[in-house]
């Protein structure tokens, strides 16, 4: 997913390529999906109090 945004990022300093159609919904669904497993990576490094 951070080589779709890599290269997504990459190709729009050449051309407007995040605001085409099927690519823009590819590029917002990894940046989604990137952020989701971050959130989560993270939240299961933190130690679980009990409660």
């Amino acid at each position: 997913m951070t080589l779709i945004v890599f290269t997504f990022n990459l190709g729009n300093y050449l051309q407007e390529a995040l605001v085409q159609f099927p690519s823009n919904v590819f590029f917002y669904l990894a940046v989604a999906l990137l952020i989701i497993t971050c959130r989560l990576d993270l939240k299961k490094e933190t130690p679980q109090h009990e409660q």
